[in-house]
């Protein structure tokens, strides 16, 4: 549900050939690219038309492309009624800054003005759910990961997902075709599964996603300088890591999603190791189904093989096809749908060998990746 193939304008980064060759070396059969880091940002109908026109050419595998939801598009509904016209699967939009010229991040405003056509048309909305409040200056050293977790506090996811629950709550008179979502991506703050549980035992369209790195990875794993693992929201301490993943097994956590987010080693500073100035985002598309299995495995290593497989297909497959609206083709082995099939070996090891992420970030993992078929005939 969640890559950034950086295509086009960034190909340096990574690129659609790429990414889509590595999703299907490393078991993903459908992508669904963000709005950004591509230059410029698929935030109106000629940067979708371009994005679109380039992924029949050169996806490897199936792709669905989001339209970004900005401060410039927000008041327009037109606009977003076209994107979706065109083929947007939905809308994405950041709430704290995202690093990347032409998407800037979007308030309440922009969110309540918007919302009524998301919920007209049953599409998704998916939210990075963080509001950076506080400017302090970063104390400590940078090459220290503790420096830089604590310039990104909890509060400022919490604040986030508080807002968009009142903003669901406050708006669900609205007429809402089936099929709409806020969708909370990459959620790494397990202290605010007890709200998100209510708000979707209210009734309320709220899912949630985590990534493989929140729950294969916490704070203690990160080295001084390691920059590789530098993310936001930030990956945590081991509480919070459990604390995801039981959020997961009890279904608030709808899926997972890989986040995948490349750059040049340069703009990592694997040399300098400064937490404080390197590009966050993880790069590991090819390696998500291992680095979930060995998570699990390695979080609840009484579960049985079967239980822990039926838990990787609904969280990787069945959940994520019913929230972006592929519900009908994808997510099942069914009459009917596509044939996307994946055949995994649960005890062997990979380590980062054949590799087609150009910035791969990855441990030994267990679970490889054997087979990949995609609309395969049976």
């Amino acid at each position: 549900m969640h890559v950034h193939m950086d295509e086009p304008g960034r190909e340096h980064w990574e690129g659609i050939t790429a990414a889509t060759s590595a999703a299907a070396a490393g078991g993903v059969t459908t992508l669904f690219d963000m709005p950004l880091n591509s230059n410029p940002p698929t935030t109106d109908l000629q940067s979708l038309k371009k994005k679109q026109a380039l992924v029949k050419r050169k996806a490897k595998v199936d792709v669905a492309v989001w339209a970004g939801l900005v401060p410039e598009n927000a008041h327009d509904p037109a606009l977003l009624q076209a994107l979706l016209n065109q083929g947007a699967l939905g809308f994405k939009s950041f709430m704290s800054p995202a690093g990347i010229d032409g998407f800037s991040n979007v308030n309440r405003t922009h969110i309540e003005a918007a919302l009524p056509v998301l919920k007209r048309n049953g599409v998704p909305y998916l939210v990075h759910a963080e509001i950076v409040d506080d400017d302090t200056e970063p104390q400590g050293d940078p090459r220290k990961y503790q420096t830089y977790l604590a310039t990104r506090p909890k509060s400022f996811e919490a604040n986030a997902v508080v807002l968009l629950i009142d903003v669901l709550r406050k708006s669900k008179d609205q007429a809402t075709k089936p099929g709409f979502w806020l969708h909370i991506v990459h959620l790494a703050n397990a202290d605010l599964l007890q709200d998100i549980k209510q708000a979707q035992d209210e009734g309320l369209p709220l899912s949630v996603e985590t990534a493989p790195h929140y729950i294969g990875f916490n704070d203690q794993d990160i080295t001084d300088g390691n920059s590789l693992l530098k993310c936001a929201p930030p990956i945590r301490d081991r509480a919070n890591q459990e604390g995801l993943f039981q959020g997961l097994k009890d279904g608030v956590i709808g899926g997972l999603a890989s986040d995948h987010s490349p750059s040049p080693c340069a703009d990592k500073l694997l040399d300098e190791g400064n937490f404080l100035k390197a590009w966050g985002g993880i790069s590991g598309l090819q390696y998500v189904l291992p680095a979930t299995w060995t998570a699990v495995k390695k979080l609840d290593p009484k579960a049985d093989t079967e239980s822990s497989l039926l838990r990787l297909a609904s969280w990787w497959s069945l959940q994520p096809s019913q929230t972006t609206g592929l519900r009908s083709s994808k997510g099942q082995i069914a009459k009917g749908f596509h044939a996307d099939l994946v055949v995994q070996s649960s005890s062997a090891s990979v380590l980062c060998s054949l590799m087609f992420c150009m910035y791969p970030v990855c441990s030994e993992s267990f679970g490889v990746i054997c087979a990949c078929l995609q609309r395969a005939l049976l």
